[in-house]
């Protein structure tokens, strides 16, 4: 009983963890920063449980648009309800930015390929 107890509870935290983040739809339109000819792309949204695709797209569009104001990825910004705090978590083409709100533990994640 002790050996299938502790082989279920090895497993547990390896398969929970591939299920928490779900792939999300999003447009890959550029976006471009007003004053040079700079531009983004955002790909491969991913959204972290309990999160929902639609909130994780809401949020998304707070980074396109300081982006658009700024040219710049936002550390951390507010998108009228909570603040999310960013942080590069590695990529093979392009950055990779994990967004995170830590009172409720939600986070998304996206791809940025910036031009110009």
């Amino acid at each position: 009983m002790k050996r299938t107890l502790i082989a279920a509870l090895a497993v547990t935290p390896a398969t929970a963890d591939a299920t928490t983040w779900r792939a999300c739809s999003t447009s890959s339109a550029r976006v471009r920063q007003v004053q040079t000819d700079y531009y983004a792309v955002c790909s491969n949204l991913r959204a972290r449980s309990p999160m929902n695709c639609a909130s994780a797209r809401y949020a998304l569009a707070h980074v396109k648009g300081a982006f658009r104001r700024r040219g710049i990825i936002p550390r951390a910004f507010n998108d009228g309800y909570v603040t999310w705090h960013g942080r590069l978590v590695g990529g093979s083409y392009g950055d990779r930015v994990q967004y995170t709100e830590f009172d409720s533990g939600t986070a998304f994640r996206v791809t940025v390929v910036r031009f110009g």
